[in-house]
């Protein structure tokens, strides 16, 4: 009798984990950056995926970032609510939500931050799921840990910044508003990614600058930028003024603009307020930021990553005609 009711309890366990309302989803992480910048403010995207899920049903996703053991970090941006939700929030409130397709399919980009207090190095990245239907679900469905490793942009880090306009059109007319913008090398590896504005994100970047992107990426070339739709993966037309592969230096900033030489404020033009801003961050008065400092870092030629008073002297010889 009792092995009996063994075999009976085994076939019965069988045939219930063969059931495909007990297989919550696959749960995928398609494509990611291949390491994170953790200053707690700069989004990047990552694009995962849900297979074999519930069709038609409603799941809580999220991201998260783990240096091998607890605790968990990354703060996922949900644009329903327009909130950064920390992974601490509970699933069922405030964590973004998706639908998946008849076939129990759903793929798309994730925004997230990575927090300034996680350990600097290696990490691991996961994707996970909860069907919000039915009411007993299972708990979270995760993908595997996928390795990655953070970023550090200084003049003596592993990293710098690609940033820009990208446009729509050839003219540079039209920008491309609210797209994924992807660093890739040579060999294809995913760099970086990031929105372009305006991306409807609360990230803190100017919103009615159009088409303009930042993204953090180690140092080295950067050979092309991709355009991706955000909401359905499309590639687009993509185009910038200056053509790549793109050289990132470590702690400095490498424009894909066309950049008028001295133009400290950025307007186009080359004036006595440009030397007289580069005079001020020389001397100390006002802290430039990533943009002023790599527009006004003119001596010695290529840049040292510094505004000193010999770039404000020469910004000023020029002006002079000198």
């Amino acid at each position: 009798m009792k092995a009996a009711r063994i075999i009976a309890e085994a076939v019965i366990f069988l045939l219930l984990a063969a059931s495909p309302m007990l297989a919550t989803a696959d749960v995928l992480v398609l494509e990611m950056p291949e390491a994170f910048f953790p200053d707690g403010l700069t989004v990047h995207a990552v694009r995962c995926g849900i297979e074999n899920g519930y069709p038609n049903n409603t799941y809580a996703i999220k991201g998260t970032f783990s240096p091998g053991d607890l605790p968990y970090y990354g703060v996922n941006y949900n644009p329903e609510t327009m909130q950064w939700v920390g992974q601490k929030e509970a699933w069922d409130f405030v964590q973004r939500r998706v639908t998946t397709d008849a076939k129990g399919k759903w793929s798309g980009w994730i925004w997230l931050r990575l927090e300034s207090s996680v350990p600097k190095g290696a990490l691991k990245f996961r994707f996970s799921v909860v069907p919000m239907e039915p009411v007993s679900n299972p708990g979270p469905t995760v993908s595997e840990w996928h390795d990655t490793r953070t970023l550090s942009i200084s003049l003596t880090g592993n990293a710098g910044w690609i940033s820009g306009h990208a446009w729509s059109d050839t003219a540079r007319t039209v920008p491309l508003d609210g797209a994924v913008i992807i660093a890739l090398s040579s060999d294809n590896r995913v760099l970086a990614a990031g929105p372009s504005q305006n991306s409807y994100i609360q990230d803190g970047e100017d919103h009615s600058n159009h088409g303009y992107f930042r993204l953090p990426v180690r140092t080295g070339s950067v050979a092309y930028l991709q355009a991706r739709k955000a909401t359905n993966n499309f590639y687009v037309p993509v185009y910038y003024q200056k053509p790549g592969p793109w050289m990132v230096q470590s702690g400095r900033q490498t424009l894909v603009d066309t950049t008028l030489w001295g133009d400290v404020d950025g307007d186009t033009i080359f004036r006595r307020a440009d030397a007289l801003a580069g005079l001020r961050m020389a001397s100390g008065l006002v802290a430039g930021n990533m943009n002023t400092v790599t527009r006004g870092d003119v001596d010695p030629e290529g840049g040292d990553g510094l505004v000193t008073i010999a770039d404000a002297a020469l910004l000023l010889r020029r002006l002079s005609g000198l």
